[in-house]
């Protein structure tokens, strides 16, 4: 037994820690897999973490957190070649929405079930052992109490339930959180930086596109009377008329208003140094210096985008639909 544990607190970290390791090969085991369609697949996840044992010195008796723990699921449609691809991308997408909602890298095991796929993935073990630091760093150094770390993560897992009800599967919005949900797994603070850019991007494309969308209409209702409609298509704005850095610079504006086209011009250099490799030490410190920059304006761009989502009163249905249509022409747009 472990130094300052009783022999309670040891017994109820090995079930945990047997829950993590073995669990997963029982996720999904409720759904009837001969009377799925041969294009069906539920992906079927479930958060995975490990007790937080900590104390304040080596001789004090030590607190055993055992954090909630929450199963999502996912329905995908795919061909029976393509569903191992479309597993992953699902997965890919559930524990990014997680890790966004919780703002933490919450790591999940997943099991893949089909008429003709059964397959589980187990959390790497060493994702699940980073999780543990920042939530015993929330009760030593932040001054959370266990019923109150419960309390919110309980809460993320809600919110993270709902976003995956509402937001489409493929588009802007849905790539703007599985991006910043990805930065809290990047290996190190080019990949958080990068995906956090992308993020950003994504909330931009869906505004230029929202934009242009609603002038074009305006301006072809308008004009229909007068205009052959040869003429009227030419009336239409190309979006490599419009440069990435003008989007993002009008995203920005109107989203996270105290950040001046300076300063997003600067991040933009550092996008473009990661991008193309040419990342010098001197470059990793700016990196470094301005990562806190990116998260503030990534939080406040996609924040805002889905405040505006939430906001809306529909049922999840229609608010799949109504997402889908501000967000992409509808000959783009795929369920998921």
């Amino acid at each position: 037994m472990s130094v300052g544990l009783s022999e309670e607190q040891a017994k109820l970290i090995e079930e945990r820690n047997k829950e993590i390791a073995f669990g997963v090969h029982r996720l999904g085991s409720d759904i009837d897999r001969d009377s799925l369609a041969d294009d069906l697949l539920w992906l079927v996840g479930k958060t995975a973490l490990q007790p937080v044992v900590f104390g304040k010195s080596e001789d004090e008796k030590r607190t055993v957190l055992l954090l909630p723990l929450r199963e999502f699921r996912m329905q995908q449609k795919a061909t029976k070649e393509s569903q191992m691809t479309a597993a992953w991308f699902g997965m890919t997408r559930i524990r990014s929405y997680v890790s966004y909602s919780c703002q933490k890298p919450i790591p999940m095991s997943f099991r893949a079930v089909s008429m003709t796929l059964l397959f589980p993935w187990v959390a790497h073990r060493s994702s699940v052992e980073d999780a543990v630091g920042s939530f015993a760093a929330d009760a030593l150094y932040h001054g959370l109490g266990v019923e109150e770390i419960k309390r919110r993560l309980n809460e993320s897992y809600d919110r993270a339930t709902i976003l995956l009800s509402l937001v489409r599967s493929g588009t802007f919005l849905d790539r703007a959180i599985t991006h910043f949900g990805e930065a809290y797994w990047g290996r190190d603070l080019t990949d958080r930086f990068f995906q956090l850019w992308k993020a950003v991007e994504a909330v931009a494309d869906m505004d230029f596109h929202n934009t242009r969308n609603a002038f074009e209409e305006s301006l072809q209702k308008t004009m229909s009377g007068y205009m052959t409609p040869e003429e009227l298509d030419k009336l239409k704005i190309r979006s490599a008329s419009v440069k990435k850095i003008q989007r993002i610079n009008a995203t920005a504006r109107q989203r996270a208003a105290d950040v001046s086209e300076e300063s997003i011009e600067g991040l933009e250099s550092l996008r473009n140094a990661i991008a193309h490799g040419e990342v010098t030490e001197e470059k990793f410190q700016a990196i470094t210096d301005r990562l806190d920059d990116m998260t503030s304006i990534a939080t406040k761009v996609v924040g805002s985008a889905l405040g505006e989502l939430v906001a809306t009163p529909s049922s999840p249905s229609s608010a799949n639909s109504t997402d889908s249509n501000r967000q992409q022409e509808s000959s783009k747009h795929k369920e998921g």
